[in-house]
């Protein structure tokens, strides 16, 4: 009885361990101001838990002058500028430092977006 109980302990250990669940994805939220810094070729994930829309303008630091963010929505939709960015659509964005970026998120939106720059992006984005 005493090995069961830890082979079963040692069995759920492992599993919330393991790397399967270090993915990392990034909640919207209404009212905070996040800082949010985008790796070089490194996508990132953001994902829209709440039950409404929620809208953030997200101002742009960088050691560059221009960078490309690459964008794909993967679940519901949102807008980047106005421009609305639907399941399965694709965008590309060029950003210069200190460009303010509107964005939005319907509820249960997922957006996958990668800086495809030389050098890590920093976004500071206020809902």
């Amino acid at each position: 009885m005493l090995r069961k109980i830890g082979f079963t302990l040692l069995c759920a250990v492992a599993t919330f361990s393991s790397n399967t669940y270090s993915t990392v994805t990034h909640t919207l939220q209404a009212g905070v101001t996040l800082e949010y810094e985008f790796p070089p070729n490194e996508p990132l994930v953001f994902v829209n838990y709440l039950y409404w829309e929620v809208a953030a303008d997200c101002k742009i630091t960088s050691e560059d002058p221009s960078n490309e963010l690459f964008a794909e929505a993967l679940a519901k939709a949102g807008k980047i500028n106005g421009v609305t960015l639907s399941k399965g659509n694709t965008m590309k964005v060029t950003v210069h430092s200190g460009d303010i970026l509107k964005l939005s998120a319907e509820s249960g939106a997922k957006v996958q977006i990668t800086n495809f720059g030389p050098h890590t992006l920093k976004a500071t984005c206020t809902a």
